[in-house]
């Protein structure tokens, strides 16, 4: 833990030092790095400490009972609460998570439109 906290803050510091970068680059690159630090944290929260409960428990002579229920759906929980932090502190990724639900991008439509200058069809062929 203490390499991924001396990896963190000098990561960190760096991103603030960036002057030879676009405004652009400079907030997607932000973006990626709280999603980093969020996922480095999920796992603690959702799998290590709860995993540690769980086997210390004994050592103390403490029964968790019901709370070992809990404890086994918080660690289940960690996959696919994983990939939904991108998806949450990436705005790129939420616009487009967003419109795909608004349907105002339906990936089955028979339109052809332009995806940040790059030409996408989704055009379907007659059976």
């Amino acid at each position: 833990m203490s390499i991924v906290l001396f990896c963190g803050i000098s990561t960190f510091r760096k991103l603030r030092t960036l002057r030879h970068t676009s405004k652009r680059t400079t907030t997607l690159q932000q973006q990626l790095f709280k999603a980093l630090v969020t996922q480095t944290l999920i796992p603690l929260v959702t799998m290590f400490v709860p995993a540690a409960v769980m086997m210390v428990s004994p050592f103390f002579e403490l029964t968790l009972g019901h709370w070992e229920g809990l404890i086994m759906t918080v660690i289940t929980t960690y996959p696919c609460v994983d990939p939904m932090v991108v998806i949450f502190f990436v705005k790129d990724y939420r616009q487009a998570i967003w419109q795909t639900v608004r349907c105002r991008r339906c990936l089955f439509s028979r339109e052809t439109y332009s995806v940040r200058g790059t030409a996408v069809s989704f055009v379907t062929e007659p059976l």
